[in-house]
Order: C-alpha cells, then structure tokens, then sequence
C-alpha cells in the first residue's frame, strides 16, 4: 500500500549532480487512520537536475513513502459459556399457599383431587404431595402444612405421617363437632405421599405452605411420642415420672440421641406438643433450658386438649425444657 504525506526532512547537501541520488532520512507520523504510530523510514529521490533539488533553506518536501500497513489485528473470539448456577434448594423452601385438599363433600377440590367424603379409622386418606403446588417431584424429605379437622364425630385426634406403618403419635386433637387446626410438618414417603390417620370420622383440609429439602440441614425421623406424662398411659421414647407439670415444675427431656435424632451437631428439633386438661387458662413455653424467654409455644384453657408445632431450640447438652403457667383471672 501507498500513501503520499507531507514530511519534514534532514536538510540535504546542496549540489548534487543530475542523475545522482540523493537519500535523506525522514522521521513522519503515520495518520492515525493507519497505524496511529510514529515510524521511521527512509526514502531514496532521485533528482534529474540540480535545480529540482530543495534549496538548503528549504524545509519540506512532498516525498511517496511506501509504509507498510500491519494488517488488522483480529481480536481473538472469546466464546463465553453463560450457565446459571444450579439452584440448591434451602432447608426451608416457601411456595405460594394452596388449598392441598379438602374432603368436605360440597366444597371445591384442592391440588389434590380426592374421594370426598368422611375419614376415620380404617378409612385413612393418602395423599400425593411431591410434584404439586411446587413440591419438586424428587428432593423433598418433608412438606410443611396446615391440617384441619372439620366437625368430627367424637373426641380423637389426627395423625399425619410418611404412611407404611402407622406411629402412635398425634398431630391434632378435637372434639366432636369442632373445627380445629394445627401446623404441621409431614416426612414424606419414598414415594412422595403422606397419610392421614383420624381416630374419629372426619372431614380433613389440608393448606400447603412450604417444603424441606432432602439434605438440607433437616433430617426426617419416623414420627414417635417423645414424653407422656399421664398417669395411667404408656411411656414414651422417654420414660418419665407420671404427673402434672407446671409453675416451678418444669419438665426437662433430652432429645439428642434419641427417636433417629442425632446425639452432636443438633440445633432444634420439631415437635408436637400437646396439654391434656389443664387446669385453668395459661400457656406452655419449649426452650432450650437455661434461661426461660417470656414466649409461649402452644396456649390451652381450662380442661382443653389442644396440640400445636412447635421447632424447638436444643441446648448445648441436647435438652429441652418445658414450662407450664397458668394466667392468674380476676
């Protein structure tokens, strides 16, 4: 390639003979629509007659350069893999709140489209959780719900558990003819179901909330009663002395290492806590031993049966601590 550019010049000797060569060495800036560098060349003018050289007072003269234009310079392709990184799911894992089912015989159909129609007794009700209301189909140990009890027949309670065997636990207890409800965290089968056991024919709704990762710092044992302190009824996992427990008589249980729950590393457990006829208005409080905060887990009054869910805090030894404390009335 060839470009013509005004450069500035050495002075050259004067009297240079026609036919003679005349080379002067010239330093030029090539435009920068070029190489945009400075570049130093030399040039070779050939004068036919002393009179076409430039006077010695001359400054410039006008000379045909060849510069050689590096070719352009391709940047190098960079092909950029842009994956997202894998989502992994937290322990607890929110979906947006959905009817899950419903057995009432005139009310709509939950996620789950089911036999409508009281259950109780041999008559369980199974119920596919994975892969629904954004359940994953695979990868959830456990689903949070919230189980209610619609006009039972009698007195009894509701068990909710990952079916195969049934454990002698509850997850809500009722009178007959009451509505009542407790929040519940289900394991749930290999399978992806959970099962409904009632003592006493019942409608059931279930209200789906959330779900729990498999591997996620929550590990799913097989439901068991922990503790009963009534008189006259089997021990738990736990056997402890039989009576009411209230005021300064706090009940203290150690969990780790018991029921599938790990003896080190175990920050809280979930459970199920229920008061058997108390004997006026108050409250229970689970904590983790030590000092007792001013909160209440579960709320009764006076002769009631009432349950509720309760993720329990674990102390450094693997206790917990529950208090019982009746509201003073006018």
């Amino acid at each position: 390639m060839w470009i013509s550019v005004l450069s500035t010049v050495r002075r050259c000797p004067f009297g240079v003979g026609t036919g003679q060569t005349l080379t002067c060495k010239a330093s030029y800036t090539v435009p920068s629509t070029v190489t945009g560098a400075a570049v130093v060349n030399t040039a070779t003018v050939t004068s036919p007659s002393d009179s076409t050289l430039p006077s010695p007072a001359a400054s410039t003269v006008a000379i045909n350069y060849p510069v050689v234009v590096p070719p352009p310079v391709t940047p190098p392709v960079i092909v950029a893999s842009l994956v997202a990184p894998p989502v992994v799911p937290q322990m607890l894992n929110p979906v947006a709140p959905a009817l899950l089912f419903d057995t009432r015989v005139d009310e709509p159909q939950g996620l789950v489209v089911l036999t409508k129609k009281v259950y109780g007794g041999t008559a369980e009700l199974k119920v596919k959780v994975t892969g629904v209301g954004g359940v994953p189909e695979t990868g959830a140990s456990a689903v949070s719900l919230n189980v209610t009890a619609v006009s039972p027949v009698g007195t009894g309670f509701v068990t909710v558990y990952p079916c195969g065997t049934q454990p002698g636990v509850s997850s809500l207890n009722y009178s007959a003819g009451q509505i009542v409800a407790n929040a519940v965290i289900a394991p749930v089968s290999a399978s992806g179901e959970i099962c409904l056991y009632s003592s006493a024919d019942t409608n059931l709704i279930g209200d789906l909330n959330s779900w729990i990762a498999t591997a996620a710092g929550f590990s799913a044992t097989t439901p068991a009663r922990l503790v009963d302190t009534r008189v006259g009824e089997a021990h738990g996992l736990i056997p402890v002395t039989k009576k009411l427990y209230g005021g300064t008589t706090e009940l203290q249980v150690r969990v780790a290492g018991v029921g599938g729950v790990s003896t080190t590393g175990v920050a809280a457990v979930s459970l199920n806590v229920t008061a058997v006829s108390p004997v006026g208005t108050g409250f229970v409080t689970v904590y983790p031993c030590g000092t007792r905060p001013g909160v209440s887990s579960l709320n009764y009054t006076n002769g009631q049966i009432v349950a509720n869910a309760v993720i329990a805090p674990v102390s450094a030894t693997g206790d917990i601590c529950l208090y019982s404390r009746l509201i003073p009335t006018c």
